[in-house]
């Protein structure tokens, strides 16, 4: 069944499709006859094929329904094609219907292979969610893998397979090769506005940069063509910037024009927190960046303090007291959630990484969110944050490298944060705190108390001393 399924999505070989190419083009050796001769598609009834009348396929008595239907459907695009030639004032042989219909069925079964694939993918996600399945959506990338470099994903193809990836936290070295789909398919030009915001969190979501598809994206929406930054819905827009924020793309081009959309259209972005708050964090990530960078804005406890002045948004189109007013509904959105988080019910790994803390008479705070963000376990005195990662918070599939032998700690081969959680911990280190996260894998391996205890001695002492 494993070699069926290889044999199933592997591409065409490009031997046949470049024959079947040059055959229509004319270059290949062949039959020269007439296409009146009854070519099929064009007229006559060549044994067990079908008729055409006018460029319709007449089906095969002898077949049942069911091949009826299939010859129909098949004789469509080839009667289209040969339609669209004869206007031309060419005439077909043979031979060179023949090879139009082997290309046709060539390209029209790897269009199929990739729905398929896609199909696949999505379902699989959908219904096993990061929990179940990874074994067969390895594999079924594995099988896929060799047909991707000649694939041209659709929009709605490029955002389910993608969706479906991000949904599961199944990161794949084969990202950069789903962009180059997507790219030779028209790239931004073949998505549509909510196939874009999915795109675009799913790649930041597994910490993929698409930087082909972002420079196509920002010549788009600089155009101001049809379809672009106006078309976005709330969440859309909001999704976008807060993916390029993600991706650490607050100084590109497509970062700009995006918040100049947002500046633009100011509080009429304000209808949901969960917008406002992804567009805090976006402000954020452009201030902090422009701080990394000498310039000036905001202060240290990441306010908005200075954030329009600092020309976030400009030459975009926005600005003014409207924006101001939406970053202030932003910033009071972001700390409200951080600060709601303070009577939730906390997990087992944080109650845990506090009571080993207790047990090292180390004073903590459970739900520290004086930074806006809501640290798990803060330890002040040293300015430490220690993030407790459950599994919605790292990949399934992607590991740290090993650590060289001897190398202290429990955090051999542990699973990478996914993009929101690393830019919480980018933005936290910006405002000067240190940065622990600890993975629920890596707490579930440590046995006793004592043991636990060393591990947090450990990893807080390298965190102060510069090496976490």
């Amino acid at each position: 069944m494993w070699a069926a399924a290889k044999d199933y999505w592997l591409p065409p070989d490009p031997s046949d499709l470049a024959a079947a190419a040059a055959a229509v083009a004319g270059d290949a050796a062949g039959d020269d006859e007439d296409d009146d001769s009854g070519a099929p598609g064009l007229g006559g009834r060549p044994a067990g094929g079908p008729s055409v009348i006018n460029g319709l396929a007449l089906p095969n008595a002898a077949a049942g329904p069911q091949q009826q239907q299939q010859q129909q459907q098949g004789q469509a695009p080839l009667a289209a094609l040969v339609a669209r030639v004869r206007a031309g004032g060419v005439r077909l042989t043979r031979g060179q219907v023949e090879a139009a219909r082997k290309l046709l069925e060539l390209r029209e079964a790897a269009a199929r292979r990739r729905e398929a694939f896609v199909s696949a993918l999505w379902g699989l996600s959908a219904i096993g969610g990061s929990w179940l399945f990874q074994e067969e959506v390895e594999a079924l990338l594995q099988v896929a893998a060799p047909s991707l470099p000649a694939w041209r994903l659709t929009g709605r193809e490029a955002a389910d397979a993608l969706w479906a990836l991000a949904n599961a936290r199944h990161w794949t070295p084969l990202l950069p090769r789903l962009e180059a789909a997507v790219v030779r398919a028209g790239g931004a030009r073949a998505l549509r506005a909510g196939q874009v915001s999915a795109v675009m969190w799913s790649f930041a979501t597994l910490g993929h940069t698409p930087s082909d598809l972002l420079r196509g994206l920002a010549q788009g929406w600089g155009s101001g063509r049809s379809g672009g930054l106006r078309s976005l819905q709330a969440g859309q827009l909001s999704a976008v910037v807060w993916s390029l924020a993600v991706m650490g793309q607050a100084g590109s081009d497509a970062f700009r024009l995006a918040w100049g959309e947002v500046c633009r259209r100011g509080p009429a972005l304000a209808a949901q927190r969960h917008h406002l708050v992804q567009i805090w964090q976006a402000a954020l990530e452009a201030r902090l960046q422009q701080e990394d960078g000498g310039g000036a804005g905001g202060s240290d406890d990441g306010s908005s303090k200075g954030l329009l002045e600092t020309g976030v948004g400009s030459g975009g189109g926005g600005g003014g007291s409207g924006a101001a007013a939406l970053l202030a509904a932003a910033e009071a959105a972001f700390v409200s959630e951080g600060a709601a988080l303070r009577g939730k019910v906390h997990s087992s790994y944080q109650r845990g990484i506090a009571n080993a803390l207790t047990g090292m008479r180390v004073m903590h705070v459970l739900e520290d969110s004086s930074t806006g963000y809501s640290v798990d376990v803060a330890i002040p005195s040293l300015r430490v944050a220690i993030e407790a990662d459950g599994p919605s918070h790292v990949s399934r599939t992607k590991r740290k490298p090993q650590p060289q032998a001897g190398a202290r700690g429990a955090s051999a081969g542990a699973a990478v944060p996914l993009g929101a959680t690393l830019m919480k911990a980018r933005h936290l280190r910006r405002l000067g705190w240190r940065v622990v996260n600890v993975t629920f894998e890596e707490w579930d391996a440590l046995g006793s108390a004592a043991a636990k205890e060393a591990f947090l001695r450990d990893r807080i002492g390298r965190a102060v001393g510069g090496d976490g």
